[in-house]
């Protein structure tokens, strides 16, 4: 008789302690004592219990539990309550394949992950939404400060040409007033002296 492998060994171990955790569940969640031998994933239609199971581990429900690998098993085990549960199979929908139920059909704990899931991206979203407002008003006066920023300066840049202009201007009229003084230095010498003259003239007559 050949010896038995000792990975056979292992598998049979796993696998009979994910039937005790998939019995002991089943207790815990419906109060029905189902023996770990008779535990099944794909139930039948005596069976008083399904699987109310998460989409991305359903292929996990699509064998018997003896047609697994021992990695099979140990998802079994962690997800336990997590992935999947147990239902009372008169929840059962004729509709749904075999003895999965989805999400869709009636239940407590998963629906009530998925509509907190569902109130929280809600949220976020509504807070994405939010802050993308403020961000846009944010932008919005940004530019419109820009903007004056930007007519400042160029308000800034006439006025500077205006007082270079009057600059110009003050410079041409200091030159006609200087040239003014200059010319009356010249003429006042003459009216002094024609003045002088007038006066002597008036003497002597």
């Amino acid at each position: 008789m050949a010896p038995i492998r000792q990975s056979n060994i292992d598998r049979r171990r796993v696998r009979d302690e994910c039937r005790d955790k998939l019995s002991k569940h089943i207790q815990s969640r419906l109060g029905i004592q189902i023996k770990p031998s008779e535990v099944r994933l794909i139930p039948n239609a005596a069976d008083p219990y399904a699987w109310k199971v998460l989409s991305e581990k359903a292929e996990l429900f699509s064998k018997n539990i003896s047609d697994h690998s021992i990695g099979a098993y140990r998802e079994l085990c962690e997800g336990v309550g997590v992935t999947f549960e147990a239902v009372s199979s008169i929840t059962h929908s004729a509709d749904a394949p075999d003895s999965l139920v989805s999400l869709r059909y009636a239940g407590t704990s998963f629906s009530a992950k998925i509509d907190q899931l569902k109130e929280e991206n809600a949220r976020l979203l509504q807070e994405l939404h939010e802050w993308r407002d403020k961000a846009t008003a944010e932008s919005e006066r940004r530019e419109l400060a820009e903007g004056q920023v930007r007519q400042l300066h160029g308000t800034h840049q006439q006025l500077q040409e205006q007082v270079r202009g009057y600059a110009v201007t003050a410079d041409n009229l200091r030159s006609s007033v200087s040239m003014c003084f200059q010319g009356l230095d010249k003429v006042l010498p003459v009216l002094e002296e024609l003045r002088t003259g007038v006066s002597m003239g008036v003497n002597e007559v």
